[in-house]
């Protein structure tokens, strides 16, 4: 008679495995989380699904539109400390022009300036692109323009006066998007719309909402053998992490999100500083801007996030156009991107 001994820890990596592959094969991933967000687009840019994405998010003519979309790296230089958060794409438009666009979600603060080393060093390089464009698509919880009430803000770009390359920023605001949007009302929503709420709500969604809402592309399908055959053991642990971090996290800012509506937000500002809360939560529950949540702290108090406001370079009335666009190198000073 032949007995099968198999160690406890092999059985314990295969019941967890099976159990991951079974909650990945019946739910949707939360896009929002770094790994989830670039594991998802490289499965929809192996299937080219994300052209469509794209050219929705860039409002693209048709005799611009983009055809095709390959994962490239066109330098070392890394736009954010986080891997996980960004994707870094080669798209081909209908005329045979190229352009890089990099995809992030909720990057950390000084991202901007990153992507103005990023964009240098691209075109320092000796690449064989035809006038080739950096497009930066940014999908954030944070407030970028407090003063503009649509979701999504681009063209923010160089004036080309002084550089040979032109690169520009798509800001997507996520807590912008309208919250009375419901799937069954998908059929009124723009192509934009769709993305967008995909991107923020996918976690909350069933396969079949998914397909009525992008018809003929099959995301469902996708997402599923995707979500089964692109993901190792250690990927899906750290998505589950990460995804345990950010449930507490939501169950946090709603509950100071109702105490901030209960009280008067000047006095929440300066609680939640005091308790070392970060900026980007501050912004995020209390919904003000930069320049606001500065207005209600002491001018002691230390946020690193708005040091450009108390240096000054976010004065005036066109802040809008100057946040978090002033890059840290002398040799950008006075240049700032024109909305």
């Amino acid at each position: 008679m032949l007995y099968w001994t198999i160690p406890i820890n092999k059985i314990l990596v295969i019941v967890v495995a099976s159990y991951m592959k079974i909650v990945f094969s019946n739910d949707l991933l939360d896009v929002t989380i770094p790994i989830a967000f670039k594991k998802t687009l490289s499965i929809m840019v192996k299937r080219q699904v994300i052209v469509k994405m794209l050219n929705a998010l860039l409002e693209k003519r048709k005799h611009e539109e983009i055809v095709r979309c390959d994962i490239t790296r066109v330098t070392e230089e890394t736009p954010s400390p986080k891997s996980d958060s960004y994707l870094d794409l080669l798209c081909t438009q209908w005329k045979g022009k190229d352009t890089i666009i990099l995809l992030t979600i909720n990057p950390e603060f000084g991202y901007v300036e990153r992507v103005y080393e990023y964009a240098l060093n691209t075109y320092a390089k000796p690449v064989t692109y035809m006038t080739p464009s950096v497009v930066s698509i940014v999908f954030t919880d944070r407030i970028v323009f407090p003063y503009k009430k649509r979701m999504v803000t681009r063209d923010v770009k160089e004036d080309g006066k002084e550089y040979d390359f032109n690169f520009s920023f798509t800001f997507v605001e996520m807590t912008k998007m309208n919250k009375d949007m419901k799937t069954e009302q998908w059929r009124h929503w723009t192509p934009l719309q769709r993305w967008c709420f995909f991107v923020k709500n996918a976690y909350r969604l069933k396969a079949e909402n998914v397909d009525k809402m992008f018809l003929n592309l099959r995301l469902g399908e996708i997402f599923h053998k995707g979500q089964i055959n692109y993901w190792n053991t250690e990927e899906q642990q750290e998505y589950f992490r990460d995804l345990e971090k950010n449930t507490e996290k939501r169950e946090m800012e709603k509950w100071m999100a109702e105490q901030a509506r209960s009280r008067e937000r000047g006095a929440i500002v300066k609680n939640m500083v005091t308790y070392g809360c970060t900026w980007p939560f501050i912004a995020k529950v209390t919904g003000l801007s930069d320049l606001e949540i500065t207005k209600y702290c002491d001018q002691d108090t230390k946020l690193p996030e708005s040091e450009l406001v108390r240096s000054g370079k976010l004065d005036g009335p066109n802040v809008e156009k100057n946040i978090m666009l002033t890059s840290p190198d002398r040799s950008f000073k006075g240049n700032r991107y024109k909305g």
